[in-house]
């Protein structure tokens, strides 16, 4: 049952300040311990280690996030402090009002 952490991170790879339950300001990650459960078909035998075992998270930001735009983010996935993944994305500034006058 390894520990999985699941953390916002900016481009200098430190973790992004968000709101907490609170409004004090916190890291925006995920924990929880996670049991990956051996795969099963019935009436199939399958050795260990044959599939991959996989485990699923759904989260909600109710609010939203704020990123500042015109910034890069990572969302970093680790595995008993191990990082096992990330996808890196970008917040785009808006475009420039007209220029009158």
């Amino acid at each position: 049952r390894p520990a999985a952490e699941i953390v916002l991170v900016d481009a200098s790879g430190q973790p992004v300040q968000g709101p907490g339950p609170m409004g004090e300001y916190q890291a925006v990650r995920i924990a929880q311990v996670v049991e990956f459960p051996a795969a099963t078909i019935p009436g199939v035998h399958i050795p260990n280690g044959a599939l991959p075992s996989v485990a699923q998270f759904a989260v909600n930001f109710s609010n939203g996030l704020p990123l500042a735009p015109g910034n890069s983010y990572t969302w970093r996935v680790q595995l008993d402090h191990d990082i096992i993944a990330s996808e890196s994305f970008f917040v785009p500034q808006p475009p420039a009002g007209p220029v009158i006058g």
